[in-house]
């Protein structure tokens, strides 16, 4: 997707500077690529429901403890 290739570029700039970087947006896009349409809030509002941000959460936790952040 064209959302893939935004988010790898925005990834490289940060390595370059060594800047740590958590890319929820595979995890995202696994759970809901049948269906994009269930991440919404609404059916007219494309912001992320709870179930998206369920898994932001556990993806932050997990970056967090990786990078000994806590």
């Amino acid at each position: 997707s064209n959302l893939s290739v935004v988010y790898q570029q925005i990834e490289m700039a940060f390595n370059k500077f060594e800047i740590p970087i958590l890319n929820v947006f595979p995890e995202i896009q696994k759970k809901f690529e049948e269906n994009p349409r269930e991440a919404w809030l609404a059916s007219d509002d494309p912001h992320p429901n709870a179930a998206v941000h369920k898994i932001i959460g556990n993806e932050l936790y997990d970056f967090f403890v990786e990078q000994n952040l806590y």
